[in-house]
């Protein structure tokens, strides 16, 4: 992902992507493309809504530890969870199996000998 994505991510949740104060995350960062980034938000959004309703808006007891893609789908770690969280997760890895990993656009799994989901376009 793109620097750009990275930044609005941090700046937008700075409880759920907790950086050190010299600039370097809590967490392994976003090891993704950016065709992503709006399902990384929407499910930044409804974690962080989770997390403010059963701890508070300035809680930092979770947060996001790293957030990649694996075999084809978005895997997004976090330090704990609860099962409303951990349903949330599921949710979103569910829709990256049929969303571009590079453009946003609807896509499909493809084994290409690296495993990613990929829209036609960008499956060539």
């Amino acid at each position: 992902m793109t620097e750009d994505y990275e930044n609005k991510l941090l700046k937008s949740f700075p409880n759920l992507f907790i950086t050190d104060g010299i600039g370097f995350p809590k967490f392994g960062g976003f090891e993704c493309a950016n065709g992503w980034y709006e399902l990384i938000n929407e499910l930044s959004k409804e974690i962080q809504n989770e997390i403010d309703q059963q701890f508070g808006k300035d809680s930092r007891i979770m947060y996001a530890t790293q957030v990649k893609e694996k075999y084809g789908t978005l895997r997004f770690y976090m330090n704990q969870t609860t099962p409303e969280i951990d349903m949330i997760i599921d949710d979103y890895e569910l829709k990256s199996a049929k969303t571009c990993e590079r453009c946003g656009k609807p896509g499909k799994t493809r084994d290409n000998s690296w495993i990613q989901t990929l829209c036609d376009e960008h499956n060539r």
